[in-house]
């Protein structure tokens, strides 16, 4: 029996935890080369591993590379799961607590649901809802403002209701096959409440960059379309 395998420092895209994890299959595509004349001969090639994760049990599927010529090892791309798209402009406090919530999604469903509720809080707080105020009436101020529309306020009521679940231990149970609709109506209000309006000034940022730099053309351009 061939010894166990390990890989060290490697980030858990399914719980976010950094851990060591030991190599449960492989595969080589390691194969011998030779150049053209006969004066060298070499092994390289692509070498697959899955690894699984000792403090959740998600799986995780890499490639690295392989040249006996040099030894050292190249940083393996992790093929599975891929890490999730970051939200762009989220404010410190709301990008630790989704991250936060993250961390628990493969481990605990409703431990997720309830920080996911309290993120909502977070987001409600932010904006100008009042505080005291019951998540239900902090979400509907936010809709009669503008800063969601009733749509997606329908939607953070729906998470809200998500948290209410995780919260008891009796009634309704939440499962892992409810974490994904989670996470996605949560990156969904995090998107439009803080994604969106980030892109628009970035891309604003980026058109006055633009114009400083062609200076009087751009202007006068403009002039004659508006004419």
């Amino acid at each position: 029996m061939s010894e166990q395998r390990y890989r060290q420092n490697i980030k858990c895209q399914h719980c976010r935890n950094t851990v060591t994890m030991p190599v449960v299959a492989d595969h080589s595509q390691v194969r011998s080369h030779s150049a053209s004349d006969g004066t060298m001969e070499w092994s390289a090639g692509n070498v697959y591993e899955t690894l699984k994760c000792p403090a959740c049990e998600g799986v995780t599927f890499q490639r690295g590379y392989f040249h006996d010529q040099f030894p050292e090892e190249s940083e393996p791309v992790v093929l599975y799961p891929t890490e999730a798209n970051k939200v762009e402009g989220l404010p410190a406090e709301i990008e630790r607590a989704y991250a936060a919530a993250s961390a628990v999604k493969a481990i605990e469903a409703h431990a997720f649901a309830v920080l996911v509720r309290r993120l909502l809080e977070m987001i409600c707080l932010d904006k100008g809802a009042q505080e005291g105020k019951s998540l239900f009436e902090q979400l509907k101020f936010l809709a009669q403002t503008g800063v969601i529309p009733q749509q997606l306020s329908d939607i953070a009521n729906g998470l809200r209701n998500f948290g209410n679940i995780g919260a008891h231990a009796a009634g309704v149970q939440l499962s892992e096959n409810e974490v994904p609709v989670i996470d996605a109506l949560c990156r969904a209000i995090l998107e439009y409440v803080y994604g969106a309006p980030h892109l628009v000034a970035l891309a604003q940022q980026t058109l006055d960059r633009v114009k400083a730099s062609a200076g009087p053309w751009v202007s006068m351009s403009e002039n004659q379309r508006g004419q």
